[in-house]
């Protein structure tokens, strides 16, 4: 006898009864988060700790005292089944089948698409002002280490990370 056959016999004996509880397929639903995005907490890509600023993180961003003024560094990342990102995902690939190769301009593109998955960036400085995620500015960081860029990527793929269970 079965596991879940087992529990459903004996389950009247102890007084519980059984429910039957309809799937509602709307709670399979993940786009919407995806375009509405979700926290990245950045780990340094080299040393691997999380990434804080303020006077409780070191000049790495290794947080080292909680106790003091220190604030996640962190990305408002879009899932990739985001509208917007499924939109630089089909312009890649057009440009890919197009010249059958990647070439610079494709790098490019494949550079506005990781960028197309940050929305906003959270407790980054460059000369002592906050850095708005303006293209330029997303450019400029996903460019200095493609550790930044995995981490990106990588949460935008897990759906996981964009559901919304309630």
């Amino acid at each position: 006898m079965g596991e879940a056959t087992w529990l459903h016999g004996l389950a009247p004996k102890l007084g519980w009864k059984p429910r039957n509880i309809d799937m509602d397929f709307s709670k399979l639903e993940t786009k919407t988060g995806a375009e509405k995005g979700a926290k990245l907490h950045l780990r340094h890509p080299a040393l691997g700790h999380l990434l804080y600023s303020g006077k409780g993180a070191d000049e790495n961003g290794k947080l080292i005292d909680a106790a003091k003024d220190a604030q996640k560094v962190f990305l408002m990342v879009r899932g990739t089944e985001s509208p917007t990102v499924q939109k630089q995902a089909r312009d890649l690939q057009a440009s890919i089948l197009k010249n059958g190769d990647i070439s610079d301009e494709e790098k490019e593109v494949g550079l506005a698409f990781a960028s197309s998955l940050v929305i906003s960036m959270h407790g980054l400085e460059k000369g002592g002002k906050t850095m708005e995620a303006t293209e330029e500015n997303k450019r400029e960081f996903l460019l200095l280490s493609d550790g930044l860029v995995e981490q990106v990527v990588q949460f935008a793929q897990s759906r996981a990370n964009f559901f919304n269970p309630a």
